[in-house]
């Protein structure tokens, strides 16, 4: 009697695995399904780093000359009276100097570089 219990037993285990498995299948088909429907959409590409990481953006080094009046003092003797008359042409030609000579210490070093005149806001 207890083998007949035993065989009803396995009987009845095998036949809830054998059910799953198929279920199991049945999923495994409908995955396999939508799988291939998402092959060629974008989801699955992988991302533009360059778009996500941007352009990359310049270095800067700004130098800001407070002593405009003194510089053009030491070299020419005028500059103290152009001064008075026209402060802005003043600073304008101490501004060009000094970015003119700014570059030319970076060509002799070998240094690559625009030197421009940014005008503040």
């Amino acid at each position: 009697m207890l083998v007949w219990i035993l065989i009803a037993a396995l009987s009845l285990t095998t036949g809830v695995l054998a059910w799953r498995i198929r279920h199991l299948q049945g999923l495994v088909r409908h995955m396999r399904t939508e799988l291939a429907g998402l092959v060629d959409a974008a989801v699955l590409r992988a991302p533009d780093a360059a778009a996500l990481i941007g352009a990359p953006r310049p270095t800067l080094i700004t130098i800001e000359i407070f002593n405009h009046f003194e510089l053009a003092l030491r070299q020419n003797r005028f500059a103290g009276p152009a001064a008075a008359v026209a402060p802005d042409l003043l600073r304008q030609e101490v501004t060009r100097q000094a970015v003119q000579r700014v570059r030319e210490e970076l060509l002799r070093q070998g240094v690559q570089a625009e030197v421009k005149v940014v005008r503040g806001t």
